[in-house]
């Protein structure tokens, strides 16, 4: 049996070694001949703000704890340059051109195991964005090597993007200035980019794309200075410590303001240091009601527990964990209720209105009743709001008005 396999295996990794090269061939082929056309194309539908969120993201996968957004805007001519300005990591200048020229790629996957929610990469297409807010983009890099920092700048324009203009022939000199990057765009097409556009449409997207992760990596953007609150994405939030099995749980759930589109509801498991350990689903995901919520549970109790290798985590601190999730699940029942009470009792309003529901009545049987099924139609919305409300809203549709009195009816009975 065993050299029936190393027979398969001699015969197989010669070819498996011609797939990988023709793979790697025809990828640099492709990346060699990605045209201006191309980009344009790929870039296309992207919108201004979202040409900032995707800067801003960038950031933020490079570990930027820092972001700075700066302009001035001339009352009659607009703003004319904005930068933005980060703490994060660097590209250094060997890797210049490993980067800039792999088009459509990022190697931040391979580094995603580090913490979960480290990198939202976009397919390394980034660095192009900047051609919606228009002019030219100089990219000012701060590195260290061998003990220094070191800069060197990078040029594009918006009307060649695929060349990058920097220095091949002189290393970058030493500085004094800090490690991170400035971006800076020229020509800014000013009847686009204004305050207004920055303050209304820019900053609530970046709040609903990334406050999860302001929250979670520590991450401050300021806009000329004036620090974006977090706090204006979250339509509401609940804290709770649980004290049990010998630790301390600090759990907080937010539910944000619009839900967000690149990441899931998710639970996210953060240790002593405040450093992400791992992330899951919460059990609410895929609830389609618009209850886009996050939760951030913070303990020493993760400061070892190795969820990559479930096998080798005691017994007992599975059974804690396993505890902790059921915990937090009821914490998201009564903080989901509160939630949808208020959309509950506007729809049983609705139907009243409608006249499905009859809220008077020639007796107090009837009265009781009436009232009763306002209050079972309100439990089950707050169970399954999208079930319940297509259902009462196709039926109102086909004037079944009295077929749907009489299964709520049953169902009350039968309770």
């Amino acid at each position: 049996m065993k050299s029936k396999k190393k027979e398969a295996t001699l015969v197989f990794f010669p070819i498996f070694c011609i797939v990988i090269t023709f793979i790697t061939e025809n990828v640099e082929m492709a990346t060699s001949e990605v045209t201006q056309e191309t980009i344009v194309k790929d870039i296309k539908s992207i919108k201004p703000e979202q040409a900032i969120l995707e800067i801003i993201t960038n950031a933020i996968d490079a570990w930027a704890k820092n972001i700075h957004i700066n302009f001035t805007q001339d009352e009659i001519s607009g703003i004319d340059t904005i930068t933005f300005q980060d703490d994060g990591e660097w590209i250094e200048y060997d890797d210049i051109k490993s980067i800039f020229w792999n088009y459509s790629n990022s190697t931040k996957p391979l580094r995603q195991k580090e913490t979960p929610s480290q990198y939202c990469w976009k397919k390394g297409i980034w660095r192009y964005t900047f051609s919606k807010i228009w002019g030219n983009a100089i990219w000012e890099t701060t590195f260290t090597k061998w003990e220094n920092n070191y800069s060197y700048t990078i040029t594009m324009n918006h009307s060649i993007l695929r060349d990058y203009i920097y220095d091949e022939d002189t290393y970058p000199s030493e500085t004094e200035s800090d490690t991170g990057t400035i971006l800076t765009i020229n020509n800014v097409d000013s009847n686009t980019i204004n305050d207004n556009f920055i303050k209304q449409t820019a900053i609530p997207q970046i709040l609903k794309q990334e406050g999860w992760r302001m929250i979670l990596l520590w991450v401050r953007i300021f806009v000329n200075e004036d620090e974006i609150n977090v706090q204006e994405g979250i339509e509401k939030e609940e804290s709770k410590t649980i004290r049990k099995w010998g630790k301390d749980f600090s759990v907080r759930i937010v539910k944000w303001k619009q839900p967000i589109s690149w990441e899931d509801s998710q639970s996210y498991f953060i240790n002593s240091q405040g450093i992400e350990t791992h992330k899951e689903h919460t059990w609410l995901n895929r609830w389609s009601d618009g209850f886009g919520h996050s939760v951030f549970v913070k303990s020493d109790f993760f400061d070892n527990f190795l969820f990559w290798n479930w096998k080798v985590i005691q017994e007992d601190e599975q059974k804690t964990f396993k505890k902790l999730k059921r915990e937090i699940n009821q914490l998201l029942r009564d903080f989901r209720r509160s939630f949808l009470k208020p959309q509950a009792e506007a729809f049983t309003t609705q139907l009243i209105q409608d006249g499905i529901i009859q809220t008077s009545g020639t007796s107090p049987i009837q009265e009781y009743s009436s009232q009763f099924m306002k209050e079972t139609i309100e439990e089950l919305y707050m169970c399954e709001p999208k079930i319940v409300g297509h259902l009462f809203h196709s039926l109102k549709v086909l004037n079944y008005r009295h077929i749907v009195l009489i299964p709520i009816k049953s169902l009350i009975c039968l309770q």
